[in-house]
């Protein structure tokens, strides 16, 4: 067997934020829109319905519950490697400290989506409140799967 690594919490945390909270939900949403742009055309087939607003908007709500599976599963699928290959002396402040490295970054990219915006897609305060809601379900998700990690032991 292996001998585990010793890594800083830092380390670790980057490592978990990185895995659980964009490598794997970026994995899911590629093969969902994969798997989406393959069946529309059978879809629209079967049902003979030809409209975009509704397959838009079920879209939308299907990625979004897919991402959070994948934020949830990725979550707990990083601690569980965290264990195994390295050792970790205090998970609790990796948890901690992922969790505030991953709302640094949502808030450093909604900021750059505030001052940089793209001239063709308007972020209006609807969308900005819809944007920063499922930001915090993520963040919640995220926290909540890898304590469950953590409580497990």
């Amino acid at each position: 067997m292996k001998e585990k690594k010793e890594a800083k919490i830092w380390y670790l945390a980057a490592l978990h934020v990185v895995a659980a909270g964009i490598v794997i939900p970026m994995l899911a949403s590629i093969v969902f829109a994969i798997v989406a742009v393959v069946s529309s055309p059978f879809l629209i087939t079967l049902t003979g319905i030809d409209v975009l607003a509704p397959a838009v908007v079920g879209y939308e709500i299907v990625l979004g519950v897919v991402i959070l599976a994948a934020v949830f599963f990725g979550a707990r699928y990083s601690i569980y490697n965290m264990r195994k290959y390295y050792l970790v002396t205090n998970l609790e402040a990796v948890i901690r400290f992922s969790v505030i490295m991953l709302v640094v970054l949502a808030s450093v990219s909604f900021l750059f989506d505030i001052f940089f915006p793209d001239p063709e897609y308007v972020l209006t305060s609807t969308q900005a409140a819809i944007e920063i809601g499922q930001t915090i379900i993520l963040i919640v998700v995220f926290y909540l799967a890898s304590k469950m990690e953590l409580d497990k032991k």
